[in-house]
């Protein structure tokens, strides 16, 4: 281990300290071979340097060094010495606490809540402070209490509206089914009307036929028109038929009916035959005037 020795610190770090314990200060000699004076670790337990300094077996061996240099290492080992009592001072003052860690320095100190407090209640005491805290709260209550009135009133708004368009929807649908029945009820009587018609002709399909008599086969060979030629027979009523619009398919189907009746096979009128070319004829006309409208 090399040496050590008390030195002043020059540093300038701001650490607090006047001492530190550093490498030796290398001493120029006066000439050269001269060897330096150093402070050794083993030194800080002998006893006091007595009056008289007595050279080290390392300073025999050279000239002694010069004046200066005795008189600092006098300065360093008095420095050494009271270092040494304080730290013997400071170890008998904390026997008691030997192989245990130091407490910590207690500094009590005051919770925030409890120093608000207390600052709240030393403010409260202050009475333009007490009557600034009530208007505030008055202003506070006031306003908690528009806020109320406006979610009351936001909320009524809310349910009449509701209740408006729950009416309003209630009222579309009481129309709907006004309309719907309305069109049911119509659609009935159509059908109702229609199935009439129905019955009606499948009852005269179904019925007994009859066939042309003299007078229709003689006003049919008579008929100046193809209309009136279909005319002559009252107990088909296919000039109504043809006044209807109906379609090309209608008027075949009552034409079949009617040439039924005045076929020559089955009616043994005298004319039949005749009548029976007549209306054919008049028929090929009516088909292809129902047809092209």
């Amino acid at each position: 281990m090399g040496a050590n020795v008390w030195q002043r610190d020059t540093s300038g770090t701001g650490s607090g300290t006047s001492f530190k314990i550093g490498p030796a200060p290398v001493q120029h000699p006066a000439r050269p071979g001269k060897r330096k004076l150093v402070w050794t670790k083993d030194q800080q337990d002998q006893p006091a340097t007595p009056a008289a300094f007595t050279p080290s077996p390392t300073q025999s061996r050279g000239t002694d060094a010069p004046a200066t240099s005795y008189s600092q290492h006098d300065h360093f080992e008095k420095r050494a010495r009271m270092n040494d009592g304080l730290a013997a001072s400071h170890n008998g003052h904390q026997q008691g606490y030997e192989g245990q860690s130091y407490p910590r320095l207690h500094v009590p100190r005051v919770p925030v809540a409890e120093t608000r407090r207390q600052q709240s209640g030393a403010a409260s005491q202050d009475p333009a402070v007490v009557q600034q805290q009530r208007q505030k709260a008055a202003e506070l209550a006031e306003l908690k209490r528009r806020i109320q009135e406006h979610e009351a009133q936001l909320a009524a708004r809310k349910r009449q509206k509701e209740s408006q368009e729950a009416q309003a929807a209630q009222e579309a649908r009481h129309e709907q089914a006004k309309r719907k029945a309305k069109l049911e009820a119509g659609f009935a009587e159509a059908f109702k009307r229609a199935k009439a018609v129905a019955d009606a002709e499948l009852a005269q399909r179904k019925g007994p036929l009859k066939m042309a008599s003299s007078d229709e086969i003689r006003r049919v060979l008579n008929a100046k028109t193809d209309l009136d030629c279909l005319q002559a027979c009252q107990q088909f009523c296919f000039v109504m038929v043809v006044k209807a619009g109906v379609d090309a398919l209608t008027i075949k189907r009552k034409y079949k009916e009617l040439a039924v009746a005045l076929h020559p096979d089955k009616c043994k009128e005298e004319g039949a035959t005749d009548a029976f070319q007549r209306l054919v004829k008049a028929y090929q006309n009516l088909f292809k005037y129902a047809k092209q409208n």
